[in-house]
């Protein structure tokens, strides 16, 4: 069996080191004659993880090959050679490849000390396409779609799905999975915006809605820590989790409390223990464009459609006051604080087009959030991964002591695990020197 990564193997680089022999380092000898597991030997790539599958839960170090993926993930049994069968994962290496150019550009930007980095339209949108792939072919939609029969299917857009599979002889929900990911992998997103049409005609239209909510309907920006002490975690669904309210109901027959709707402020892509791509709702406030009566109102509408009306005029982002904006680009200018198009501009997107991307400072309090939003959806996971061994500690202390006003609530369907998840949470910080109690 083929081990497949569902987070590619450049990211979790950025978060690994060679592993040294401490043996071997306390008698002074270069070469090691002692016996270590596969994949762990002295100068592989290693990362620090938290066990979340041991009890109680451990700080390990495990091989950056054997993380965060499974086996034969991606292969269609269906087809009847190998080649046909890793189709979906020779396309993923393929985009990976790159992809892995422009992550490797902004992390090294970083490093070199610059302040901005700079991506044409051609180059922001494949990191858009595959930040959206980062979601869409982790771990959760593997359990969502990855079965044999029709009937085994059983998310909330069942009915739909199925009726989707009976119109275009579908067999399976594995098929519609791996038919949706090729579909979005070749997809060309041209400059016009025609790309969304096709999109919607050519896979399953709830999930190409979704891919153009995620595409157009938050822009990008890219933070990074201001304290040397902070980091960013990588969670195993730390790309599919969102900032932002969501409600659940109770089926009045079964009694079984499911998800009943759910609105993002903020999704994230951590891409390096200091570096994390942020997505931001269009409809929160951007003051360089709020000027034009027109944009705010439109932002104040899609802000009362989407969130207010739903949830209540009173909800707000935890993260409202992030400090970031929206990149610039080639065809406009800010003027006392106000974005202005090119004297000149004629209004058309172009392939060509530059984005400059800041690198923005977050404190401590943001980088908590982000952190928080990511271990509240990890109960379920197996393991979390980390570069600085004080540093996690900390992370998870601040976690596990924090006020609980948006977080560790237990309640719902999988109450007895997220309690168990919660306490090993409190047992391992605890194990690690801590006198703070769970706070939930």
């Amino acid at each position: 069996a083929e081990y497949q990564h569902f987070i590619p193997q450049f990211i979790l680089r950025n978060y690994s080191y060679p592993l040294k022999c401490p043996n071997a380092e306390k008698k002074g000898k270069k070469k090691c004659k002692c016996k270590h597991e596969k994949g762990k030997y002295p100068g592989d790539l290693v990362t620090n993880c938290v066990d979340l599958t041991l009890s109680p839960f451990r700080l390990e170090t495990y091989s950056v090959k054997r993380i965060f993926g499974a086996p034969n993930m991606y292969n269609d049994p269906a087809k009847a050679t190998s080649d046909e069968q890793r189709r979906i994962e020779c396309m993923f290496s393929k985009m990976e490849s790159h992809a892995s150019i422009l992550f490797r550009r902004i992390v090294k930007t970083h490093e070199e000390g610059s302040t901005v980095v700079t991506l044409t339209r051609i180059e922001r949108n494949l990191i858009r396409k595959f930040l959206f792939l980062l979601k869409y072919r982790g771990s959760g939609f593997h359990q969502r779609f990855y079965h044999d029969k029709p009937e085994d299917y059983c998310s909330n857009d069942r009915e739909l799905l199925l009726e989707y599979m009976r119109e275009h002889h579908f067999s399976t929900p594995r098929d519609v999975w791996y038919h949706n990911l090729e579909t979005i992998m070749n997809l060309e997103m041209d400059s016009e915006g025609k790309w969304m049409a096709k999109l919607l005609q050519n896979m399953f239209p709830d999930d190409a809605l979704w891919f153009i909510m995620h595409t157009e309907q938050y822009y990008m920006a890219i933070c990074t820590t201001s304290e040397v002490a902070d980091e960013f975690i990588l969670t195993e669904n730390c790309y599919n989790v969102f900032e932002g309210p969501n409600t659940f109901t109770r089926n009045k027959d079964t009694g079984q409390v499911t998800g009943s709707s759910h609105a993002g402020f903020h999704l994230f892509a951590p891409i390096s223990p200091r570096l994390i791509i942020v997505l931001r709702c269009l409809a929160l406030p951007s003051p360089e464009e709020d000027y034009q009566l027109e944009v705010s109102q439109a932002r104040h509408d899609a802000l009362w459609s989407s969130f207010q009306n739903i949830y209540g005029p009173d909800w707000k982002s935890l993260l409202e006051d992030l400090p970031i904006k929206k990149c610039r680009n080639n065809y406009s200018e800010i003027i006392n604080g106000e974005a202005h198009p090119l004297a000149g501009y004629d209004g058309k997107h172009r392939p060509t087009d530059k984005f400059h991307f800041t690198y923005h400072p977050i404190g401590s309090e943001y980088v908590n959030i982000i952190n928080n939003i990511f271990l509240e959806n990890a109960y379920n996971t197996s393991l979390i991964a980390y570069r600085n061994q004080e540093n996690i500690k900390r992370i998870l202390e601040s976690y596990n002591s924090a006020p609980c006003e948006s977080f560790k609530i237990v309640g719902g369907d999988d109450s007895d695990s997220r309690y168990a998840y919660l306490r090993g949470i409190e047992t391992l910080v605890k194990l690690q020197g801590s006198k703070k109690s769970l706070v939930w």
